[in-house]
């Protein structure tokens, strides 16, 4: 593991549990805090060499799917599974009704729409990854990391 995968996993493991924390102990005091720290998290661990082997997984997934369905439609099927995640967490965040759906779907999220294909994707990619960048910055600030 490199340092830096290491610092990435180190935070995304800090985010995650400070943000399961908030949403048992704090009784979910500050729910869209939970969700930009569950994102993080994902986000982090995603970037270490254990998201390697998640990567892999879904992009195996995918091409069983394929396999299965068709090209096109494993491609879909992945697709879908990633702006289904990203719809869930637009719509809770702007009712403010966060659940354990809204924190699942930020926990796969950033996985998933990795698999999303075009410019979709990528927007859906570059937004999940500012937040993450954002909240990352600031806990690992507070933690002295540089």
């Amino acid at each position: 593991m490199t340092p830096t995968g290491g610092v990435t996993a180190a935070v995304g493991l800090v985010c995650l549990v400070a943000a399961c924390l908030i949403w048992t102990v704090g009784r979910g005091h500050t729910p869209r805090l939970v969700v930009a720290l569950v994102i993080a998290g994902s986000v982090g661990i995603v970037g270490s060499p254990l998201g390697g082997w998640i990567r892999r997984a879904v992009l195996y997934l995918d091409q069983l799917a394929g396999t299965a369905t068709g090209r096109l439609t494993g491609v879909v099927v992945t697709g879908l599974i990633g702006l289904i995640a990203l719809y869930v967490l637009a719509v809770h965040l702007w009712h403010n009704s966060v659940d354990i759906k809204t924190l699942a779907a930020a926990l796969i999220a950033p996985v998933a729409m990795t698999s999303v294909p075009g410019v979709v994707g990528t927007v859906g990619a570059s937004v999940l990854g500012a937040i993450a960048s954002a909240v990352g910055m600031a806990v690992g600030a507070a933690f002295g990391i540089h």
